[in-house]
């Protein structure tokens, strides 16, 4: 008989911890990984991982000079070529209209993405500058007359404070009125683009979530099964100067920030670092 009442009372017990053990998983909101991320693609990363560590090298060598950094943001491992060349700080170009975009936005000089400029009819050299702009049309076009005019509205010293917070290159706006920021006094290296482009992507910058995502929004300029890719150029074609920036959501749950820089006094019409971002992204998520 005590046998029996024994075995009633482990069988409630049972019964209680099991229920005590499901309530905990609803209570937390409990979600299998499989659910969250698909199938385990542990094996697929690893590849992706092993891809990803390739001899950056083989995509630069050739040109006058070149630096590039690839960052996971995962494991913070970083690729780097030309360790020299991505210290060296070099004019941000338009790759400084992220920060610009945001910093406009956050002191309401652009009230939102859409905040139209009416092209005064001036012949610029780059077709699509020559006509009305909002400011992602600016952003995207890097219509530098737009930029001008906007950033003209705002004390230097509120940009020197904004640079400042986001430890943004040498932080000097003394130069070029309107285009401080364009073979003037402002310098950045790829080094510390990629530290603050890893606090775009963190959205750790002292600015509001809104805007914050309202540049992410016009940074992206690709989306395949693959990855989708968030950046910005920056050229000086009469030097043969080219910069990329930006990050990478990729289908493997691990995302890359990268900076790359090209320069070659023979190339003057696509940006190079631009297509060799693209090549290796291809690289690790296309081949096998």
């Amino acid at each position: 008989m005590k046998k029996k009442h024994i075995a009633v009372l482990c069988l409630v017990l049972c019964i209680i911890f099991s229920g005590c053990n499901y309530q905990v998983k609803n209570d937390t909101q409990y979600i299998e990984p499989e659910a969250l991320y698909g199938k385990d693609n542990s094996t697929e990363s690893d590849s992706i991982q092993e891809k990803a560590a390739l001899d950056l090298e083989g995509y630069f060598k050739g040109y006058d000079e070149a630096g590039c950094i690839i960052l996971n943001t995962i494991s913070n491992e970083k690729n780097i070529f030309n360790n020299e060349v991505t210290l060296k700080e070099m004019s941000p170009l338009s790759t400084f209209k992220i920060i610009n975009t945001l910093i406009l936005l956050e002191e309401n000089i652009f009230k939102d993405e859409n905040t139209q400029f009416i092209w005064d009819g001036s012949n610029y050299p780059i077709d699509s500058w020559n006509k009305d702009q909002t400011v992602k049309t600016a952003f995207k076009n890097s219509a530098v007359w737009v930029y001008q005019e906007a950033s003209n509205k705002l004390d230097r010293n509120v940009y020197a404070e904004y640079l400042n917070q986001c430890n943004y290159g040498n932080k000097d706006v003394s130069g070029r009125e309107g285009t401080f920021w364009i073979n003037s006094s402002l310098k950045i290296s790829l080094s510390e683009q990629v530290d603050f482009l890893k606090k775009l992507y963190d959205e750790t910058l002292n600015f509001s979530k809104d805007n914050i995502h309202k540049v992410k929004e016009m940074m992206l300029e690709e989306q395949n099964e693959k990855y989708s890719i968030y950046g910005k150029t920056g050229s000086n074609k009469a030097d043969g100067i080219y910069l990329y920036v930006g990050y990478i959501i990729g289908e493997d749950n691990q995302d890359y920030i990268f900076s790359a820089y090209v320069s070659d006094e023979t190339v003057h019409d696509s940006n190079i670092a631009k297509l060799k971002i693209q090549e290796i992204f291809n690289d690790i998520y296309y081949n096998d």
